[in-house]
């Protein structure tokens, strides 16, 4: 079965949905419609984690949303998706659409819920 968490998932019974934050640069798999990567990369990866918390886990959810029957997921998010989730939580939009969150990897620590122990 490997040790690919979403393979893993999927193959014992969850419904996976693998998000890619701002699409990519192989062409045959971006469907970008406003941002070419090769003739303009400046302007393709001009974007911030704050965009990202904003715009693109909302649609994210939302789409899933719109596809299946769930009301609420459980979100995996590893680096930039863990981060932006964090950032996208801070408003408090999304707290009853996400039942449980795991976050690996963070590419930054939010301000709120993180404690020094040792202070």
């Amino acid at each position: 079965m490997g040790r690919i968490l979403p393979v893993w998932l999927a193959k014992n019974g969850y419904d996976v949905w693998v998000g890619t934050s701002r699409g990519t640069s192989y062409p045959e798999y971006s469907d970008h419609t406003e941002f070419d990567v090769w003739f303009n990369p400046e302007q393709f990866w001009n974007f911030t984690i704050d965009s990202m918390a904003e715009f693109d886990v909302p649609a994210m959810l939302d789409y899933i949303f719109q596809e299946t029957p769930a009301t609420n997921v459980s979100y995996i998010g590893h680096n930039i998706g863990a981060s932006s989730l964090l950032k996208a939580m801070e408003k408090g939009t999304l707290n009853k659409q996400i039942d449980t969150i795991t976050i690996l990897q963070p590419c930054f620590a939010p301000k709120f819920g993180i404690y020094n122990i040792t202070d």
